[in-house]
């Protein structure tokens, strides 16, 4: 609900929200039903993924007593990526999308980034 009002409270054209989904799935939130109610206010998607992490992992976020982990995003992550996407662009979103991957080891990060933006275009296209 905050941030659903602060752009109109701030009152100013170039002022916009980030859309997360990971840390909105990760607090229980509706990251799907996000998207409409934050649309247009959304100037940014953020692209990370977690899983929830197997026995023996070692988690990369541990929010509310639960340990994720972060896969590629074709490996199965909590947020449904088509989804989030096909509403997007049904919505006609232009706007940017950013891809961390800084928890992966240094000598990945590029490939790691390189892939998942590959695999977000194809999406795009195809939804």
């Amino acid at each position: 609900a905050g941030a659903e009002a602060l752009p109109k409270k701030v009152g100013h054209s170039n002022f916009g929200l980030l859309y997360d989904p990971m840390h909105l799935a990760i607090a229980g939130e509706d990251y799907l039903g996000a998207i409409e109610t934050l649309y247009p206010q959304i100037c940014n998607v953020l692209v990370q993924c977690v899983r929830p992490a197997d026995e023996g992992e070692t988690p990369a976020i541990s929010h509310a007593g639960k340990d994720y982990v972060q896969p590629r995003i074709n490996e199965n992550p909590i947020q449904d990526w088509p989804a989030a996407l096909a509403k997007l662009k049904q919505l006609g979103y232009d706007g940017w999308v950013t891809v961390i991957e800084n928890s992966w080891p240094q000598s990945q990060r590029k490939e790691v980034a390189f892939r998942t933006a590959e695999y977000i275009r194809r999406l795009w296209e195809q939804v």
